[in-house]
């Protein structure tokens, strides 16, 4: 399950820093020539796809090749995003009316 959207919803760029074997990742077939940004996004459940489809447009990557990827993983709990549900359950709440 998927616990936080909105405007509160945690962005988390990270730098990918692939510490594996130059030669590990030539048999994998993953020439990583420059670096690359992953961004984390923690949504609300059902909201999940339509985030998800958004990423996909504004990047273009269905439509530009290199451009990117992006992809729905299930979080099963979470901690540290307490103050973030509470923020976002009104809206949620008015959802469901």
């Amino acid at each position: 399950m998927l616990l936080a959207s909105g405007p509160h919803a945690p962005i988390a760029p990270a730098h990918a820093d692939l510490s594996f074997p130059r030669q590990l990742l030539d048999l994998l077939g993953l020439a990583l020539e420059t670096q690359r940004d992953v961004v984390l996004l923690l949504v609300e459940e059902h909201r999940a796809r339509h985030i998800l489809e958004t990423v996909g447009d504004a990047g273009q990557f269905d439509t530009s090749p290199g451009t990117g990827i992006a992809f729905q993983i299930d979080v099963e709990d979470a901690v540290g995003v307490a103050h973030q549900v509470e923020s976002i359950t009104p809206s949620l709440l008015e959802e469901e009316l």
